[in-house]
């Protein structure tokens, strides 16, 4: 049943094989051993053969991707200091079902930019086109 999921681009780095490289966040919670709960009601990790067994019977709330995006603290740090990154700041706690929803359900990948940038109370970069000859530009 995860086979038949699709596989999500998590960021140009891959640790070490295929298997390493992989990832997944869902919301099975506690009944995937060593799963481990990073918001309210969104988990990562875990077994993938009982992430699997849990699949057959109702395959949504599963993403899987490969590769992360990852920062050094000095990269990050000199990235902030360049302005390379808008800096936001949530106005609220938005940690809902929704946006769990999003995080794991399927979304589109402009569906989670935007509600991202509308978390952080940046409406009008939530209407900014997306695509690749923008984000060329970016």
């Amino acid at each position: 049943a995860l086979l038949d999921l699709p596989l999500y681009f998590g960021g140009p780095v891959v640790a070490g094989s295929l298997k390493t490289g992989l990832s997944w966040f869902h919301k099975h919670g506690a009944r995937v051993s060593g799963s481990r709960e990073v918001l309210p009601g969104l988990w990562t990790g875990g077994d993938a053969s009982e992430l699997g067994a849990l699949a057959i019977g109702s395959p949504g709330g599963i993403r899987i991707c490969l590769g992360f995006a990852g920062w050094d603290g000095l990269q990050l740090r000199t990235e902030l200091e360049r302005g390379v990154w808008v800096h936001a700041r949530q106005s609220k706690p938005v940690f809902d079902q929704d946006f769990i929803d999003i995080c794991v359900e399927g979304a589109s990948m402009q569906a989670v930019w935007q509600s991202a940038l509308h978390m952080a109370d940046l409406p009008i970069l939530a209407q900014f086109p997306r695509g690749e000859a923008v984000d060329a530009l970016l």
